[in-house]
């Protein structure tokens, strides 16, 4: 029974991941007070273990939540193609210390596989000027 449970485990680490992730990637997750405060984000849409992109819809919702208050981002995105594939991109600039929780909610997409459409909410968190709080909060 040890040595099936080993195999299995041995396997299922070895072999490739296959999933699909929304990744938002801030150009910095430290933001400090003598430091530059404008971010770029990017949101790509792919294979990250495989270093692959797929094609990404502009998202339903893009934004930023500091101190528990939310401010759309959605029209400030900017398409940009990665690997020969759509992908987003916003500038943003930090204006007060604080975690300030990026968020994206992208279109669904079908998967086969699982016979479903999945919506992968992703959030990313930069810390600004020494003020690590709120990184917990839900959006």
């Amino acid at each position: 029974m040890k040595n099936s449970l080993f195999i299995t485990l041995f396997f299922a680490m070895i072999l490739p991941a296959h999933a699909h992730f929304q990744e938002l990637i801030p150009s910095t997750d430290i933001v400090t007070v003598q430091g530059d405060r404008d971010l770029s984000i990017e949101l790509v849409w792919g294979h990250p273990m495989e270093d692959e992109t797929m094609e990404m819809a502009k998202p339903i919702q893009f934004g930023v939540q500091v101190d528990g208050s939310k401010q759309d981002l959605l029209e400030t995105l900017e398409p940009q193609t990665v690997k020969d594939h759509q992908a987003w991109k916003a500038q943003y600039t930090v204006k007060r210390p604080g975690d300030h929780i990026f968020y994206v909610e992208p279109a669904p997409y079908w998967e086969p596989a699982e016979g479903v459409m999945i919506i992968h909410n992703t959030k990313v968190v930069v810390s600004a000027m020494g003020r690590e709080s709120g990184w917990d909060e839900e959006v």
